[in-house]
């Protein structure tokens, strides 16, 4: 009997201190404080007093709303001032994009292309992708690794001469952005050379017939010699699909004699035009001028040059004279245009228009190869007015064989 009492005691009094021992080991940091101690305190049968405060002494030791009497390690709420923390969380789902040790990668991130134009001249930098339009817009923002291509376009006026920085050379610059980079593109303003001899007024092919209307004017040093100046003009035209009649020479005259004394020069058929004081007549200096699409050229040469009629100047009709040291030879030019396909102009100075490009003047004090020092028109009767314009027509404008240009 005694024994059977010492056993029940003896279970007793472990379930005492294993409650007890509980308390401390789950991490309470005072199971006896407040004014509630005694109410948690262990009973004699190793359970513990329910004080009715909400407070839950049960074995999940979760205080619910009230206090927390210390949760097992592997529950109760994360601290409110770490839950947006997912390092604080050794089991949080760390973002895809994350490093090994969960910090998060930003990723690849833009870089800049900076264009700069310098020189003298005028132009423009465009962008593909577009971003750039440099004038306007001169950096833009790509992504990393972008291949960008930029291409410079020279204003009338100007030339390209070339990009420094990312790229060099003078054809389309490509940048492989794997960082920022800057690239300069250089323009420089077209030097325009007066040649001693010059194109002044043409006109070809008169509606009335009279092909001795047809006259090709000259300007020039007065009183200075011609003979060193060849006259020459070069087919254009693509006619009946026979690419080979473009580069050929129609006309082609060797001048003679001196510069008249007002400057003036005029090439004639026949004896048409005369009287005017000062001005040299050279009669006989073709015969029946066509129209359509062709180049007028004043070739400067001391030495002889081999031009005969019905050679071919562009034996390829890539719209460049094939000899490169006669191209040098070239002073003045002046390319007529049609508008047909598949013609070609072997002047940068084009006039071009949807009507019957008949008669041509320059502008009074214009001295330079350019289609901007030029108007021109449709002649109704020759050499009087004209009919159909150039948009840049002047008041009062007219052809004026063997005396001074008309227009402002």
């Amino acid at each position: 009997m005694l024994k059977n009492e010492i056993k029940v005691l003896g279970w007793a009094g472990l379930f005492a201190v294993a409650a007890m021992c509980s308390m401390i080991a789950c991490g309470s940091d005072d199971p006896l404080e407040g004014d509630d101690a005694d109410d948690d305190a262990p009973t004699a049968d190793g359970g513990k007093k329910d004080s009715g405060g909400g407070k839950d002494s049960g074995a999940g030791k979760d205080s619910g709303t009230g206090r927390d009497s210390g949760p097992a390690r592997d529950s109760g709420p994360v601290p409110a001032d770490a839950s947006s923390d997912a390092s604080l969380d050794p089991d949080a789902d760390a973002p895809e994009d994350a490093g090994i040790d969960g910090s998060l990668d930003a990723g690849p991130g833009a870089v800049r292309l900076t264009v700069t134009r310098a020189g003298a001249g005028t132009g423009t930098v465009t962008s593909a992708p577009a971003g750039i339009s440099c004038g306007a817009t001169c950096q833009a923002d790509f992504a990393l690794d972008t291949e960008v291509t930029l291409t410079a376009t020279p204003s009338v006026g100007s030339t390209f001469t070339g990009w420094t920085g990312a790229c060099t050379g003078t054809a389309t610059c490509v940048v492989s952005l794997e960082e920022s980079a800057a690239v300069t593109a250089t323009f420089a303003a077209e030097v325009l050379v007066e040649h001693a001899v010059m194109l002044n007024e043409i006109l070809v092919n008169p509606p009335n017939g009279n092909t001795k209307s047809e006259f090709v004017e000259l300007r020039c040093t007065p009183g200075m010699a011609l003979s060193s100046h060849y006259f020459v003009i070069l087919d254009g035209d693509f006619i009946n699909n026979a690419p080979a009649t473009r580069g050929k020479i129609l006309v082609s005259k060797r001048l003679s004699g001196n510069c008249g004394t007002n400057g003036l020069v005029l090439l004639q058929e026949d004896t048409q035009y005369g009287g005017v004081a000062g001005t040299t007549y050279l009669a006989g200096s073709f015969s029946n001028l066509e129209g359509g699409s062709q180049t007028y050229l004043l070739i400067d040469s001391a030495a002889d040059l081999a031009l005969p009629v019905g050679a071919f100047l562009d034996a390829n009709a890539d719209g460049i004279i094939d000899d490169a040291a006669l191209r040098a030879k070239v002073g003045d030019s002046l390319s007529v245009d049609d508008g047909s396909a598949q013609d070609l102009d072997y002047s940068p100075a084009v006039l071009s228009a949807a009507f019957t490009i008949q008669g041509q003047a320059r502008f009074p004090g214009t001295s330079t190869t350019s289609a901007a020092n030029w108007y021109f028109g449709s002649v109704v009767g020759a050499p009087a007015a004209y009919g159909s314009k150039s948009p840049n027509f002047p008041a009062g404008g007219a052809l004026t064989p063997g005396a001074a240009n008309s227009g402002p």
